[in-house]
């Protein structure tokens, strides 16, 4: 199974390389992280790597929602804002505070890479979504912009527990966005090699992130 994950980033990297000459990628001067300007109608930026991640096609580290450490199981029991008790959210939660919104000390994307940059909300996930073309390179898509500039999102899965699912087969990127009817559950942009769309689902899970800027 490893040397097909290997194998398979290998043909992403030289396809992504020999399509970078067409694509404009930049620094921001903040943090001197690297981001592509897709040409989308709210001028966001998006970020060439996930969080944790080397280059494009590198999985990166997986984060349950609001979380800003990496750890070694992703269950009810660990997430850090569930009360042990009775089992209800102690942040981000519809009866409690309504926030809808991670505040910038809980956002995986601020913390690391701080300047301007934060994981996206679910509205400008669906931006990406609609106003970009989607291609499947085999172990994630090829996103082209309006204006021709592309990233590259890798279908790194998820971790339910201790247990890495979906890999090469599906992606799992969270948004900032809280699920209204559900406090348990969070946005997040998922796709296979059929369907992008977004979703909503627990918490707790460990999923991919991928930060935005403007």
């Amino acid at each position: 199974m490893r040397k097909k994950q290997i194998f398979l980033l290998t043909i992403v990297s030289v396809i992504l390389n020999l399509g970078v000459v067409s694509c404009d990628f930049k620094y921001d001067p903040y943090n001197d992280h690297e981001y592509v300007d897709l040409g989308l109608p709210s001028g966001l930026k998006w970020a060439t790597c996930n969080v944790g991640a080397s280059y494009p096609e590198d999985l990166g580290d997986y984060y349950a929602w609001g979380e800003t450490s990496t750890k070694n199981s992703y269950v009810r029991t660990t997430y850090k804002w569930r009360n042990f008790s009775d089992g209800e959210m102690t942040k981000y939660s519809i009866d409690l505070d309504d926030k809808r919104i991670l505040d910038d000390a809980d956002d995986i994307v601020s913390v690391k890479m701080g300047g301007r940059w934060r994981l996206p909300t679910r509205t400008e996930q669906d931006e990406l979504r609609d106003f970009c073309r989607w291609e499947w390179i085999g172990g994630g898509y090829k996103v082209i912009g309006p204006n021709g500039n592309f990233i590259f999102l890798p279908a790194a899965g998820a971790v339910d527990g201790s247990d890495r699912h979906d890999v090469g087969v599906c992606g799992h990127y969270w948004s900032s966005s809280l699920y209204p009817m559900d406090s348990e559950s969070s946005y997040y942009l998922g796709f296979n090699p059929e369907k992008v769309a977004c979703f909503h689902s627990n918490r707790f899970v460990g999923r991919s992130v991928r930060g935005v800027c403007k």
